[in-house]
């Protein structure tokens, strides 16, 4: 009976026992579902108080994670104005880089151009873009500029050197030399072996002035030295003969005061170009507009003399009525070089010509004369100081080998320019322009 009653009861107990496990996994479900829906609502509220930087729409209870929702916007909000003045300053750099005349060029320790400024690739006639990744030498065949980076590398990124490239660009995208002074700095690289960056300097124009200064003052001293010897021989000559003769005498003292002149307009004329080349003459010079005939006249007149005692006769043409914003002393100085130049070379009995000229946005005056005429290969030399085209000549006809150069001066003070042409045996065209 016991055994009966045992297996009656014992499918009961197994269903109560289902029964619940059911209603058990059912009420996890339930509660689970219930969790994930409250923690859906708090995570929504709390990413929604993050974005806005409020903690109003917290829960009550989680004061705590308000503060840390503020302290994360802070910290947001500050990361952000310091990238915005990162990038700022990243484009201050790249503007100071891209505007610089300096040649700038970062490399990586296999050579490799990572980046350059436009000065850089001008002087590699490269394009900015197409160069990076490619080797230096592939840019720039020069031996001394690849010499010192294979330097520059081994000395853990630190060198400078003088150095001359030979087949680099000019300004206007022709061949020709230019002196560069190098230097070199470490680039800390975060994948590998530290870079370089390198950085030329175009010197090409400081050497030629230090060659035209060095130049200057060997003919000053060259020029100066001449009448200076001169007047010192006679002078001495003249003290040793007294006045026993007195025939001599006037004859020495007639090579001395020509010595004299000589000397006094050496040193006029070197006092005349370092006031021209004054700047701050430059913007204190009165200028105005007046007709050029005026000038050719007064310079005319004032060289009568010479002209006619070298029986040269001086025509004036002004077509067009030319004016010219001037100063009128240094323009009358100017064209009264010119037309001393023109005299001195012109053949006896010959006629020079002053003729006004009238262009677009200048006019200026042309001297002309039918002298023996400059050879080609000088004329883009002939307005530097004491530059002779032919220098047994030059001392016969009283020239200081600086009037063209005084009358290239004036007119770029003015904001002119001068020009020169010439055909061997038919004589010489020198024009001044002046802003009209």
């Amino acid at each position: 009976m016991l055994l009966y009653h045992a297996m009656m009861l014992a499918p009961m107990f197994i269903l109560a026992e289902m029964s619940v496990g059911w209603i058990v996994a059912i009420a996890a479900v339930l509660l689970g579902g219930i969790y994930v829906w409250v923690l859906h609502r708090r995570v929504h509220k709390f990413r929604r108080a993050l974005e806005s930087g409020s903690t109003a729409e917290l829960p009550v209870d989680a004061s705590s994670l308000g503060e840390l929702a503020t302290a994360i916007n802070r910290r947001l909000r500050d990361h952000a104005e310091q990238t915005t003045r990162a990038q700022s300053q990243l484009d201050e750099v790249t503007r100071t880089l891209r505007a610089t005349p300096i040649a700038v060029i970062a490399l990586d320790a296999k050579q490799r151009v990572l980046g350059l400024n436009p000065a850089a690739a001008r002087l590699l006639a490269c394009d900015e873009m197409q160069a990076r990744g490619r080797l230096l030498q592939e840019l720039a065949l020069e031996p001394e500029l690849n010499a010192f980076i294979d330097e520059a590398l081994a000395a853990g990124g630190i060198a400078a050197r003088q150095l001359e490239m030979k087949h680099s660009r000019g300004d206007h995208g022709e061949d020709r030399a230019h002196a560069l002074s190098a230097s070199s700095e470490p680039l800390e690289m975060n994948n590998g072996p530290q870079g370089i960056v390198l950085s030329l300097v175009d010197v090409t124009r400081a050497r030629q002035l230090e060659a035209m200064r060095s130049e200057f003052a060997a003919n000053v001293s060259h020029e100066l030295r001449t009448p200076i010897t001169t007047i010192r021989g006679f002078v001495d000559t003249l003290t040793q003969l007294g006045r026993s003769d007195l025939d001599r005498s006037e004859r020495f003292l007639a090579i001395v005061q020509r010595s004299v002149v000589r000397l006094s307009a050496i040193v006029e004329d070197i006092l005349t170009l370092s006031l021209l080349e004054d700047p701050t003459r430059h913007a204190a010079l009165e200028t105005k507009r007046i007709p050029l005939l005026e000038i050719m006249q007064e310079c005319a007149e004032d060289l009568a003399h010479t002209a006619e005692l070298r029986k040269v006769s001086v025509a004036m043409e002004d077509p067009h009525g030319a004016h010219a914003m001037v100063n009128r002393s240094l323009a009358i100085q100017a064209v009264t070089n010119l037309l001393s130049n023109a005299i001195r070379h012109a053949p006896v009995g010959s006629i020079v010509t002053l003729r006004g000229l009238v262009a677009s946005d200048s006019s200026g005056i042309e001297v002309i004369d039918r002298g023996p005429g400059i050879p080609s290969k000088h004329l883009e030399r002939v307005f530097e100081r004491f530059y002779r085209v032919d220098k047994s000549r030059h001392r016969e006809t009283g020239g200081t080998g600086l009037g063209l150069a005084i009358v290239k001066h004036i007119a770029q003070v003015h904001g002119g320019r001068v020009e020169a042409q010439s055909q061997v045996g038919e004589g010489c065209h020198f024009r001044v322009w002046f802003p009209s």
